[in-house]
């Protein structure tokens, strides 16, 4: 049985425009299933965007809550979407990358906001000369909790702070949504689809040759409690990421190695020993001891 695609948006004629402006066409890809009642805050925020040359795909995999009925009381906003099954977000990523017609690719996910409503104008002036010195221009993200949508914390800083950092067993990375990839590294590179939580990373793992470009600026509100930021999705997060880096060819030390084992073996043992929901009790009354804010437990 082949299952149709739904799809909408005001399509518009990217390659007249470019013709008639050299300012980037910057085009931001969200990835959706049954998130109606999230949808709103990133719907809101690109609304209100002072910068013209927005491209908004959003790739829904068959939601059947809502979802679907609000992109197309949008088609104004939004410049292409589909609905129909995908094998998670990697894939409807991939898959809205062939629909992409801008010079600059963010990703973002449902409930994310745009920092500020000139928040890509501001962007499109480093993006602007970026190319061909930088293929990948970044800021920061403002991390917020996920019911009160209260600031937690900011990540982001410049290249030469990341060289040589580890992470969970990998390159220390900056957040995804705060990354503009220039499209032509789409040519080279699509996501993994064989991994369910880290093909971002490993994406941007197979690009630590190239120079990346920080600016000083909040560009993404993120609320925290997706798949990778919960104690259950880390264990698998680094299972994946052991998996990237040997593929990778990537030669971690062996202390980051050992330690990221001995974390993994213990985060294992205490949430099987004591369930998720307790461990991020006691992880947010550890965290503020070691000067990190509380993530799991703010309403």
């Amino acid at each position: 049985m082949t299952i149709q695609r739904l799809s909408g948006g005001k399509q518009t004629d990217w390659q007249s425009i470019r013709a008639q402006t050299d300012q980037p066409i910057i085009t931001i890809i969200t990835s959706t299933y049954n998130v109606a009642k999230d949808l709103h805050w990133t719907i809101d925020s690109i609304k209100v965007q002072s910068y013209l040359h927005i491209q908004w795909i959003v790739a829904d995999g068959a939601s059947n809550d809502g979802t679907v009925e609000i992109l197309q009381e949008h088609n104004e906003l939004i410049d292409y979407w589909f609905s129909e099954p995908d094998t998670g977000i990697y894939d409807a990523w991939n898959k809205a990358l062939e629909h992409v017609q801008g010079d600059w690719v963010q990703f973002i996910g449902a409930g994310d906001e745009l920092y500020e409503p000139d928040t890509l104008t501001k962007v499109a002036r480093y993006l602007k000369d970026a190319h061909p010195e930088y293929d990948l221009v970044y800021g920061q993200v403002m991390h917020i909790s996920e019911k009160g949508r209260k600031e937690l914390f900011i990540s982001g800083e410049p290249w030469d702070n990341y060289k040589n950092k580890w992470e969970m067993g990998r390159p220390k990375l900056p957040a995804h949504p705060a990354i503009y990839h220039h499209v032509s590294i789409f040519s080279a590179y699509q996501f993994q689809t064989s991994f369910k939580i880290v093909a971002d990373s490993y994406l941007l793992m197979q690009c630590l040759d190239k120079h990346l470009l920080y600016i000083d600026l909040i560009v993404d509100k993120m609320p925290v409690g997706g798949v990778s930021d919960t104690p259950v999705g880390g264990i698998k997060s680094y299972k994946e990421l052991l998996i990237a880096t040997k593929m990778l060819n990537i030669p971690v030390p062996f202390i980051i190695r050992q330690r990221a084992q001995f974390h993994y073996l213990m985060k294992s043992s205490l949430l099987n020993i004591i369930g998720e929901n307790k461990y991020k009790e006691i992880a947010d009354i550890v965290k503020p001891l070691v000067g990190r804010p509380k993530v799991h437990t703010v309403e």
